[in-house]
């Protein structure tokens, strides 16, 4: 199998992991903006009553009385979002770990991964090295004058500088 893959496994654990905490970052920006629009709301009203003269009464003013409801729903909100976060924290750490080992040079040969050609097979374990200046130029001289090339020797070549 070739290790490019993991690269590949990487990216969508990051993206699902994102979109995760994506989500719950939308959560709470909407509970924030229903927050300010409702406060936004109460102040309108009491400084209304103000101004009528009116006698206004605070929404919240009873809300001690059932503070073990609140504390449940407050609890369960923060399971919710735990259920989002956390996992999703969990799978972009994951995909960069995948991500490395998918760019690992040369694959992973001690778990069986191997690093793959264009073509999709995997590579051979050790590749050969690359041919030297002066090998290239004595095929080269070989390919231009035959393969004997007359007992001479190719010419060296050398840099010329320009004033």
């Amino acid at each position: 199998m070739c290790h490019q893959w993991l690269s590949i496994a990487g990216l969508a654990f990051d993206i699902v992991g994102f979109l995760l905490i994506a989500f719950e970052w939308h959560l709470m920006f909407k509970r924030e903006m229903h927050e300010r629009l409702q406060q936004t709301v109460e102040v309108f009203e009491k400084y209304k009553a103000h101004w009528t003269g009116d006698q206004y009464e605070e929404p919240y003013l009873e809300d001690h009385t059932i503070w073990r409801e609140l504390q449940k729903l407050q609890a369960k909100d923060k399971r919710v979002r735990q259920k989002l976060f956390y996992p999703g924290v969990v799978l972009v750490v994951l995909g960069f770990l995948f991500q490395v080992l998918g760019s690992w040079p040369w694959g992973l040969t001690s778990l069986g991964l191997r690093a793959c050609l264009g073509n999709g097979q995997p590579s051979p374990p050790q590749l050969p090295s690359p041919p030297s200046y002066e090998s290239l130029r004595l095929l080269l001289f070989e390919e231009r004058h035959g393969a004997t090339g007359g007992g001479t020797r190719p010419p060296t070549v050398g840099l010329a500088f320009c004033s």
